[in-house]
């Protein structure tokens, strides 16, 4: 009975080291009106996840790798980029000094978002590095302020007028 208990202690825990949480991305502003965040990864598999509003707009979800092809290739070869389950991305690799990974879409959904990057370490050293770029986009509020200040302006340019 405590061979079989122990048995089943260790398959749990082996089973429980391939799984990782994902590593919250803190999307801080970047003074031209979007947020932006670096990661970098050493695992196949690594997540990462980043907040975003209805409708913002991803500009940019890049990741990138040194990566050396040949006979002892070296460096972090990306296979895949994954955002929510989905895989994306163009791979535009740079013969011999890149593995250049790029997506970007015009509207999200609100909630939380997964980044997911799916590639082959071929040493200790080897990793990726990431950039995440969103713009949001303004709420009905700001639009209806925006257009109360411009009837304003006309209300005040046409009455200058009319004295």
């Amino acid at each position: 009975m405590n061979f079989k208990s122990t048995l089943i202690a260790a398959a749990v825990a082996v089973a429980s080291m391939g799984a990782s949480a994902a590593t919250t991305l803190d999307l801080q502003p970047d003074g031209f009106g979007s947020f932006s965040a670096q990661f970098q990864g050493f695992a196949s598999g690594a997540e990462f996840t980043f907040t975003a509003n209805l409708g913002d707009s991803l500009d940019l979800l890049s990741v990138t790798s040194n990566y050396l092809p040949g006979t002892n290739p070296s460096g972090f070869k990306i296979s895949a980029v994954w955002l929510d389950g989905v895989s994306v991305g163009v791979n535009d690799p740079q013969p011999g000094q890149f593995d250049n990974w790029s997506y970007s879409i015009s509207s999200l959904t609100a909630g939380v978002h997964t980044i997911k990057v799916i590639g082959t370490s071929f040493d200790s050293a080897a990793s990726f590095n990431g950039n995440v770029q969103i713009t949001p986009v303004p709420e009905p509020e700001t639009y209806a302020l925006m257009l109360a200040g411009l009837g304003a302006v006309g209300f005040v340019a046409r009455r200058r007028r009319s004295v």
